[in-house]
């Protein structure tokens, strides 16, 4: 009798051994070191080992977490890794009432051009998701191939709504059970840069009145541009002029092979923009920040009204945009330049009337 069940006992060590083997070489086939999956209890981590008797995962937090692969065997769990790597991303934001959804949705699709480990197909989406107390909530749709990387990028792209919503002028409401008091008051050594005294110190602008720098003054918005963000695009339209007060930003071109090449770098003082803003033409470069930036944006809009009250003054604009990029091209021969600068000044400043509609 004795013999008889040990000899039972070493056949079913014997069988749960195998099944435990056979487990193990099953769950090879579709579960492999590096892979990130879920278990029970929602514990989430990466694939450091596997063999015939156990997966072992470390989690977010660093911990290691030994599972027996009968259990993997027997209950459901979520591979983020199997076959297919691509893995959607959604961010829940909350937008004011008074701002357009269209707007809204717009500006939270541009937050995930260009963050590094979000992929360009499938398109990222945006989606008015429902109607709250105090805000209209959204959904941002977006994708990565990368699910370690998945709480940095979302980060990245979540720390981008802010900035962008910032810049828009779009409102993240507070509840309206919330009484909140804001009061501003001045950084210590910082101190707010005199629009007017940017603007005259820019050649472009020399031209103009004192009364017409002021009005432009008041028309400037502060725009502020996280490390990476780009400005403005090449080639795609815009009617912006921007000037640094804050930062560093890099201008880069673009070659038809899809190249992107360093032309310089623009610091505080600095300026772009001035012929989309006055002609409407396509951006010729790319700018992108370089660090935490803050920029001066004067639009369209802002000039119009001078040009509209003095339409002479289009001429003087163009004769500057002329001569500099005269001077930026290193003409030597002065009659030759001369000659150049009046062919150029008033193409340009037909241009500027069209583009203003102005008589």
């Amino acid at each position: 009798a004795p013999t008889s069940l040990m000899s039972l006992g070493i056949g079913i060590a014997l069988k749960d051994a195998f099944q435990m083997f056979f487990a193990g070489v099953a769950l090879s086939t579709i579960v492999r070191i590096g892979d990130w999956i879920e278990v029970a209890e929602g514990k989430q981590g990466e694939v450091i080992d596997i063999n015939w008797a156990r997966t072992v995962i470390r989690t977010w937090d660093g911990d290691i977490l030994f599972i027996p692969n009968s259990e993997l065997q027997k209950g459901m769990f979520r591979s983020f890794s199997y076959k297919d790597r691509n893995h959607r991303c959604q961010l829940h934001i909350s937008a004011s009432y008074k701002d357009p959804p269209q707007k809204v949705k717009k500006v939270l699709l541009e937050c995930t051009h260009n963050v590094p480990g979000t992929l360009e197909l499938p398109h990222p989406e945006a989606f008015l998701s429902s109607y709250a107390d105090s805000s209209i909530s959204y959904t941002l749709s977006f994708w990565v191939d990368d699910f370690s990387q998945i709480k940095k990028i979302s980060s990245e792209v979540s720390t981008r709504v802010w900035y962008a919503f910032k810049r828009k002028g779009i409102e993240i409401p507070f509840p309206i059970r919330t009484v909140h008091m804001l009061r501003k008051s001045p950084v210590e050594g910082e101190s707010a840069p005199d629009s007017q005294s940017l603007l005259a110190d820019i050649d472009l602008f020399k031209t103009l009145s004192d009364e017409e720098q002021q009005y432009l003054s008041t028309r400037l918005q502060k725009q502020t541009y996280l490390k990476g963000e780009i400005v403005v695009r090449q080639g795609k339209p815009g009617s912006s002029f921007y000037m640094v007060i804050k930062g560093k930003l890099e201008v880069l071109k673009h070659t038809p092979e899809g190249k992107n090449f360093f032309v310089h770098e623009l610091g505080v003082g600095d300026f772009f923009g001035e012929m989309s803003l006055l002609t409407g033409e396509p951006r010729s470069a790319t700018v992108r920040a370089i660090i935490d930036s803050e920029l001066l944006r004067l639009d369209k809009d802002d000039l119009k009204e001078i040009l509209t009250r003095d339409p002479a003054l289009s001429e003087s604009l163009a004769e500057v945009i002329v001569a500099r990029r005269a001077k930026l091209s290193g003409l030597q021969e002065k009659a030759k330049s001369e000659v150049l600068i009046k062919e150029h000044k008033d193409d340009l400043s037909m241009k500027i009337r069209n583009f203003f509609n102005l008589r």
